[in-house]
């Protein structure tokens, strides 16, 4: 298999605002080469995208609501209000006409009468069209989408994927046979392949991604040059059914964009249903309380390819005071791994800890010899409490291995022998300020 480099483009940056945030792009896969221009408000979200024949302003609320898309030269084009809720104050759900939400704040109306319907986990799990069933879903215990099916949408259909949740391959299904002996047949009908992560094959084509991970070129049929603008919608549509836009795969029938844990639309630059994962919120920026805006209103820089953003913010709360915020911090639905981590190996991502701990730089080996000390008053830092919080933060998200008898949440290997414990900040408390009748808090 040849593998096609990925899509020539290049990114400029600010020479006067060390931000990070991309000023413009050079894509050389057009003919005239195609330079966009981004534009971002004090809260860092894009405000304007200018490209080769084409305008884009963008407008939110105070709530982090994409609201206006107002182009010129053929880009996407939105205006949408925000709900208030019974106090008049917005739910940052989108009214209008033929918009609707269930109690849980997930859209069950919209876009031309496509319905979508959800399981208990909030999660799609059949599509209404016009009124009529159309399409079923089903997923693992992972929230990957393993299955699809319906009167709208032809063949059942089967996904499998790979240990790091990446989707490796598509199956429909057939039947033969007759009562009482059936046999399902599974009919290979695309593969993916991947190198360092990234999807460099698709269908048997090879496949340019972008930055971000949106395809460039190929796919089904060898497609050719594909561009998206900034919030996903493309400048010319092409086959769904296969991963477009941020890694996330386009649905023919509704074209949503699934995103593992939610389901996104292109059309409104959000999400369909709130972030179910309530650490991704950070006191500190607003930004991040409205629970359906993508990636903070700043698609030039920024991808979420699990629909929980933004998952570098962890926040803990010790006795009423919020500590946290880890710029380089973990995935929250993904087991992570120290230096005898059982799910891993490499450099444990809660080793780099901002300032806003008071211990910028705590690693594995400063968190094992605080823990054997057991004396704050020898460590600077704004309080106790945010050693204690940086430590708990390590050993709990993170496999310890600091020789204490086993407490709480012991991680076996397949024999069956105790390889780590997972301390918690329970533990790390008692460790520093014992109870008298020697009991671990919140575990007996």
């Amino acid at each position: 298999m040849s593998v096609t480099p990925r899509a020539p483009r290049t990114y400029n940056y600010s020479p006067n605002k060390n931000n990070g945030q991309i000023t413009s792009s050079v894509d050389a896969g057009t003919t005239p080469n195609e330079t966009i221009t981004y534009t971002y408000d004090a809260l860092k979200r894009l405000i304007q995208a200018d490209g080769l024949n084409w305008t884009e302003n963008y407008v939110y609320d105070g709530f982090g609501n994409l609201t206006q898309m107002n182009p010129t030269g053929g880009a996407p084009t939105l205006s949408v209000s925000v709900a208030l809720d019974q106090n008049n104050v917005p739910n940052n759900r989108i009214t209008a006409s033929g918009v609707s939400y269930d109690n849980n704040g997930n859209l069950t109306l919209g876009f031309g009468n496509i319905g979508p319907e959800y399981d208990a986990a909030n999660r799609v799990s059949q599509v209404w069209m016009n009124g009529q069933p159309n399409t079923y879903y089903g997923y693992d215990p992972d929230n990957h989408r393993v299955y699809s099916g319906g009167t709208g949408h032809g063949a059942d259909t089967i996904y499998l994927y790979g240990v790091d949740g990446k989707k490796l391959a598509t199956y429909t299904t057939t039947f033969t046979g007759s009562y009482p002996l059936y046999k399902m047949q599974l009919n290979c009908q695309s593969n993916n392949v991947y190198f360092g992560g990234r999807l460099v094959s698709a269908e048997g084509n090879s496949v340019r991604t972008d930055r971000l991970d949106s395809v460039r070129s190929g796919g089904p049929g060898g497609l050719g040059y594909q561009a998206q603008y900034p919030y996903g919608v493309e400048y010319t549509t092409t086959a769904n059914d296969r991963e477009k836009y941020a890694t996330y795969t386009r649905d023919s029938l509704t074209g949503f964009d699934y995103a593992v844990n939610r389901y996104y639309s292109s059309q409104w630059g959000r999400f369909l249903s709130p972030d179910p994962q309530s650490r991704s919120v950070d006191p500190g920026n607003p930004q991040t309380w409205n629970r359906y805006s993508y990636v903070e209103n700043d698609p030039t820089n920024i991808s979420d390819p699990t629909g929980l953003w933004p998952g570098k913010y962890c926040w803990w709360d010790y006795g009423g005071e919020s500590i946290g915020d880890f710029e380089t911090c973990f995935e929250l639905d993904v087991p992570q791994s120290g230096p005898t981590g059982g799910s891993g190996s490499g450099p444990n991502p809660c080793d780099k800890i901002t300032d806003s701990v008071g211990l910028q730089g705590l690693s594995y080996a400063k968190a094992s010899q605080i823990w054997s000390d057991g004396n704050l008053a020898t460590y600077s830092s704004p309080s106790s409490a945010a050693t204690v919080a940086a430590l708990a933060t390590i050993t709990w998200l993170g496999e310890s291995n600091f020789g204490l008898t086993p407490v709480n949440n012991g991680n076996y290997s397949a024999s069956g022998t105790l390889t780590s414990v997972d301390y918690g900040p329970f533990q790390i408390n008692q460790h520093f300020q014992p109870n008298t009748n020697g009991a671990v808090w919140g575990t007996n």
